[in-house]
């Protein structure tokens, strides 16, 4: 009888966790229209704390669907919804799949010029529910300002708001001054998003985005079906590494290099040795970049793509299996993301492995000196990351570098 009573009461509070909050239709009906079947429970929390006028910010690791939390909302809010974000490559990524939904967005950064823009910044003064994606340098103009101002702004989303502190692992300056914009515009609600964010970084994020007392949102940065390695290699032995390495690793996969010179020579040499390879850097025209990136993201395409940390972060592609740095990630702060290495971009292979569930390699080739190109690093005072990576030297790896890729577990 007694477990009869406890039965029906658990059924009644809904499990033992109690029932979960559940979204309004509207918010249910425009998840749908991005293809989610479901919200996570931090998904709806800020949903709900967005449409209810709060600041927000959301420390969650990519592959949780941040991008989501501002996506829906655009299409409930009464007027406009302006997203910036640092990188123009993950702007046309989210901007080619909304219409492909036929969600309402409008792209202004610096590379849409011309007819284009024009069309755009119209668009952006006619109003009503549009999701607005720019860059820092773009919001700032003064032609953007205008247009976005006489239409009235419901929502003011920062991606990649690690980037405002000097203390975050991308550091850009036209970050600082967002804060000062965002109050032009009659400081409408702000909703901040990183993956990144020690307590330092999260200081900043409130300080120069004057967020008084926001709601916070954020989770466990961990993945199981991540695999991480260290290499040790000494001069040449780096790249004689690297070629056997992306050759066993199931492609694709993301290979990380700290200057734009260093893409260009390893994109040479996996070519010669008959790799199908990509490149993306800054130094490249915009038509060559965007060509770049819509071959890699073709589905089932084995290639590997050699780039600067300007592409790749939040890129949205189900089937990467593998991200290697050439170099020493510059930033251990970014450990908040990933606590097991120092990889200031392994949250993308977390994105791709979150929807298929299968393992991925993480790898860090380096030498002795190659954490010298660090602007910042465990000198200023960031503890060193906590890994569970295995580092050995380049005569042991030579006949033993993964000949079984973690992929195949």
């Amino acid at each position: 009888m007694n477990t009869r009573r406890r039965r029906r009461r658990r059924g009644r509070r809904g499990g033992r966790g109690g029932a979960r909050p559940q979204a309004p239709n509207e918010v249910l009906a425009a998840a749908e229209r991005l293809g989610l079947r479901r919200l996570y429970p931090e998904q709806q929390q800020v949903v709900a704390s967005v449409l209810a006028g709060r600041d927000v910010l959301v420390v969650l690791p990519t592959g949780f669907g941040k991008s989501a939390c501002y996506q829906i909302p655009s299409m409930v809010l009464p007027k406009l919804t302006v997203v910036i974000s640092p990188l123009v490559a993950l702007l046309q990524d989210q901007y080619e799949k909304l219409l492909a939904h036929d969600i309402p967005c409008v792209r202004l950064d610096g590379t849409v010029r011309g007819k284009a823009r024009k069309e755009a910044m119209a668009r952006v003064a006619a109003g009503g529910s549009l999701l607005v994606m720019t860059t820092p340098e773009t919001f700032g103009s003064a032609e953007a300002m205008e247009a976005i101002r006489g239409a009235g702004v419901s929502l003011v989303a920062i991606d990649e708001a690690h980037c405002i502190s000097e203390w975050g692992h991308d550091f850009r300056p036209a970050y600082l001054r967002l804060g000062e914009h965002v109050r032009r515009l009659g400081r409408p609600p702000v909703l901040a998003l990183t993956a990144t964010a020690t307590a330092r970084v999260r200081e900043d994020i409130l300080r120069f985005l004057g967020l008084g007392e926001p709601h916070v949102v954020s989770s466990s940065p961990h993945r199981a079906n991540l695999a991480f390695e260290a290499l040790e290699c000494r001069g040449d032995a780096r790249l004689r590494a690297l070629i056997r390495f992306v050759r066993r690793l199931r492609r694709p996969g993301i290979v990380y290099c700290a200057t734009t010179r260093e893409v260009d020579i390893l994109w040479g040499g996996l070519k010669r040795f008959g790799i199908p390879a990509h490149r993306y850097h800054g130094k490249m025209g915009s038509g060559d970049r965007a060509r770049e990136q819509e071959w890699y993201m073709k589905h089932g395409r084995r290639t590997v793509m050699l780039a600067t940390s300007a592409f790749g972060l939040g890129i949205d592609k189900p089937d990467i299996r593998y991200i290697v740095h050439y170099q020493s990630p510059a930033a251990p702060a970014v450990t908040a993301a990933a606590p097991t290495a120092s990889c200031s971009t392994i949250p993308t292979i977390a994105a791709s492995t979150r929807a298929c569930s299968r393992p991925a390699a993480c790898g860090r080739t380096s030498s002795p000196s190659s954490g010298r190109r660090s602007r910042r690093g465990p000198a200023r005072g960031v503890p060193p990351p906590r890994t569970r990576s295995r580092s050995r030297p380049a005569s042991a790896r030579a006949s033993r570098a993964r000949s079984s890729p973690p992929s195949r577990r």
